[in-house]
Order: C-alpha cells, then sequence, then structure tokens
C-alpha cells in the first residue's frame, strides 16, 4: 500500500521503494499538474492564488500620509491634525 492514510500503510516498505516511483505516480511538468490541479480543485488553486499575492508594500512615506488621512478623518471638525505648537510663557505673577 502507498497510501499513507491507509491502515495497512508500511513506512518502511515505502522509503524502500525506487526513486523513480511507480504506474500510481504522476509524471509530466509542473504547468501540467498545476493546470490539472486548477481543473480538479478550482477554489483551493483560487485560495493558493490569493495567498500567493504580494500584500502590495508600500513605501513608509505613503504608509505615513494614509495614517494621517485616516486621522484627519477623526479629527473634530474645524480643527487641525498637525497645529503650530504654542509656547508656554513664563509668567511673573
Amino acid at each position: 500500500m502507498t497510501d499513507p492514510f491507509s491502515p495497512d500503510f508500511d513506512p518502511t516498505a515505502a522509503l524502500q521503494r525506487s526513486p523513480e516511483g511507480d504506474e500510481q505516480d504522476i509524471h509530466g511538468s509542473i504547468e501540467d499538474f498545476e493546470k490539472a490541479f486548477v481543473a480538479e480543485q478550482p477554489e483551493v488553486a483560487r485560495l493558493i492564488c490569493e495567498l500567493d499575492r504580494p500584500s502590495g508594500a508600500k513605501s513608509k512615506k505613503q504608509e505615513k500620509r494614509e495614517r494621517v488621512a485616516r486621522l484627519e478623518d477623526m479629527t473634530v471638525s474645524g480643527r487641525k491634525l498637525f497645529e503650530k505648537r504654542v509656547r508656554p510663557q513664563d509668567s511673573f505673577a
């Protein structure tokens, strides 16, 4: 038995098999395998493609611009996110 999930599976015999495989193994290129996999399991293939897609790395400046824009949307209307600093005045009372 070559099915590893079978109760009759013998790991020792599986390790002694030839590296060329047997008649149950699939032969062909990676592209052939991918085409067959997509035909058999389209949902799984779609999820794999979504996970493989890069997240769209952004520069630090772009991240800061977006963060500032989100913060400005949350501020009270009429106020600015970055206002001029008022220096504390020394009072001599």
